[in-house]
C-alpha cells in the first residue's frame, strides 16, 4: 500500500489500495463474466471508503486477459 499527499492547502493523506484479479478462475473464468459477484466486491470496498480509479488488464496471447489490475484510493484520516 502506498501513501500519497494532495498538493494544494489542506495537504490531505491518501492510501491506495491495488488488486491483481486473475482471470483464469473465479468470477472471470470462461466465457460467463459474473457482473453481480464484481459488483458486490466493489460496493463491499466503497462501503470501507474505498474508490475505484483505474482498471487495466494485462494481456496474453491472442488479446485474452490475464489479470485485471483494480486502484482504488481513500483518504487515510491520518494527519501528515
Amino acid at each position: 500500500m502506498l501513501h500519497g499527499t494532495a498538493d494544494g492547502g489542506g495537504h490531505m493523506p491518501y492510501e491506495y489500495k491495488t488488486l491483481k484479479l486473475d482471470t483464469s478462475f473465479g468470477i472471470f473464468s470462461g466465457t460467463d463474466f459474473d457482473v453481480e459477484a464484481y459488483e458486490q466486491a466493489l460496493n463491499d470496498l466503497g462501503r470501507q471508503g474505498w474508490q475505484l480509479v483505474s482498471t487495466f488488464d494485462i494481456n496474453k496471447l491472442k488479446g485474452g486477459s490475464k489479470f485485471i489490475i483494480a486502484t482504488f484510493i481513500r483518504s487515510s484520516g491520518a494527519l501528515p
